[in-house]
């Protein structure tokens, strides 16, 4: 499971790019949401199979020209690896159960 945050600027609003992001992840079948910043940007933030993100991004970055996507910040999250280090802490049984349970994990 992976989860990215994106952040498109340059001439993205106004010219169907949330649209587009909307249907992609729609096809994809990825969960998040996709919305238009008052700064003129667009975020991103979508979950799923590692894949399905990979794809996201990439048709992320080839929509429109070149001159229309100015900037791409991506963030990942890598949800599996972190639940795994966490749930092997040592001693065991330290660690949590569940991604639900890693939210509430505090190490001192």
């Amino acid at each position: 499971m992976k989860r990215v945050h994106l952040k498109a600027g340059g001439f993205v609003q106004g010219v169907g790019y949330r649209m587009f992001i909307n249907r992609v992840a729609g096809e994809l079948d990825l969960s998040g949401w996709v919305m238009n910043m008052p700064d003129g940007s667009v975020e991103i933030d979508a979950q799923g199979p590692e894949e399905t993100i990979d794809e996201l991004i990439r048709r992320a970055r080839s929509r429109g020209s070149s001159d229309d996507i100015t900037a791409m910040i991506i963030e990942i999250e890598e949800l599996e690896i972190a639940l795994h280090l966490i749930q092997n802490f040592d001693p065991v049984g330290i660690g949590a159960r569940n991604l639900q349970g890693q939210a509430f994990l505090q190490v001192a």
